[in-house]
């Protein structure tokens, strides 16, 4: 998981979305790794896509405040 130290040092009011968003995958990932004892599972590894393109979309707005 992504120490939400790291996270919140980057984010803005406008990112709350995609923070909580990013938060409830991480959830919805490990409990989806603790069901099928597996990182290759197929929802697993569908939930872990996600969870990338949202950490991106919020690097990408980081990186454009700076």
């Amino acid at each position: 998981m992504i120490p939400t130290s790291h996270v919140t040092r980057y984010a803005s009011e406008d990112d709350s979305p995609l923070l909580s968003n990013i938060k409830h995958l991480q959830a919805q990932l490990v409990q989806a790794v603790d069901e099928h004892k597996s990182f290759t599972a197929h929802p697993v590894v569908q939930l872990s896509q996600e969870l990338d393109r949202y950490i991106l979309q919020f690097q990408k707005h980081a990186c454009e405040r700076r």
